[in-house]
């Protein structure tokens, strides 16, 4: 007998299974032709009838088409599971992703990413500390899939969706003139020199809107600067003051001496965004991804 192909024992067995040439064409969406072809090649391999033929009809399986039956269903058997084991070897394809992050949001984002990554052997996530233009850039270039950042509102450039609320307070070391002061409200504050970052960028725009939103527009800036440890160190110092997120007022500023500064307006909180590639909207590891980053939002939730 010569080598007989998988195809062909599938087609004999659907045959048989199925009732009849047309039934299983119709099955395997194959001719009849095809089917009737198959099946002769392979009578004509194993050197005898499967079938009971009376005027050109069906009329059964011969004895050796009973035998052959029972060894191509088996065969077909081994195969698939054959096939499934070879699945279950193959190494899994990996997938990637990445999430472009505002840089005070960098170091935030990385436990829950490190934990959902863990869980999906699978994602390979890229987090990459950036500035939002280059989110924008980013996202409109599909070399990012997705970015969280800070804002003070909807943006224009990109779209976006709320994520949470994330508490800002104004900071100043322990014996700064601010601490002389009661009862002060945000517009008291315009007597300070403040650190703030480069006008123009991004987060300066959102905390300047807020800012004037309750009621401090036109704030003393003595020190722009984007460069954070610069900005601690004028705090430290006592040079100057700042808005700063309020999970980031930690343990070592914290020893130095830095407070936040009581203020009337204790609600103030800019909005952090959450911008996704619109190919991957409705996709579900993404969406479960961003499940995991926002249950670590801060739990007092802000009506800025």
């Amino acid at each position: 007998m010569s080598r007989t192909t998988l195809r062909r024992l599938e087609v004999f067995v659907t045959v048989v299974d199925s009732g009849g040439f047309r039934a299983c064409s119709d099955r395997l969406d194959i001719s009849p032709a095809a089917v009737s072809h198959q099946v002769s090649q392979l009578e004509e391999e194993i050197g005898c009838m499967l079938f009971v033929r009376r005027r050109g009809k069906l009329c059964g399986l011969t004895e050796q088409g009973t035998r052959a039956y029972r060894e191509a269903r088996d065969l077909l058997g081994h195969a698939k599971a054959f096939a499934n084991v070879m699945v279950d070897l193959k190494p899994a394809a990996v997938r990637r992703l990445s999430v472009f992050s505002d840089a005070i949001l960098d170091a935030h984002l990385a436990k829950p990413i490190a934990a959902f990554a863990s869980e999906h052997p699978t994602m390979d996530i890229a987090l990459k500390r950036s500035y939002f233009e280059e989110m924008v850039q980013g996202i409109g270039s599909g070399h990012a899939d997705m970015a969280y950042f800070y804002s003070s509102g909807r943006v224009n450039e990109i779209e976006s969706e709320f994520a949470w609320w994330e508490p800002i307070c104004i900071c100043a070391r322990h014996d700064h003139p601010v601490f002389s002061k009661r009862n002060l409200r945000l517009g008291d504050l315009r007597e300070f020199p403040f650190v703030a970052p480069p006008n123009g960028c991004h987060f300066r725009r959102s905390v300047d809107a807020l800012l004037r939103k309750h009621g401090l527009g036109g704030y003393n800036v003595a020190l722009e600067t984007g460069h954070a440890n610069i900005a601690r160190e004028a705090v430290i110092g006592g040079y100057a003051i700042s808005a700063v997120i309020s999970r980031y007022l930690n343990d070592d500023l914290a020893r130095h001496g830095v407070r936040a500064v009581e203020i009337v307006e204790s609600d103030l909180a800019l909005e952090v965004r959450r911008a996704v590639r619109g190919d991957l909207v409705l996709d579900n590891t993404t969406a479960a991804l961003t499940r995991r980053l926002e249950k670590t939002a801060p739990e007092r939730r802000a009506t800025a």
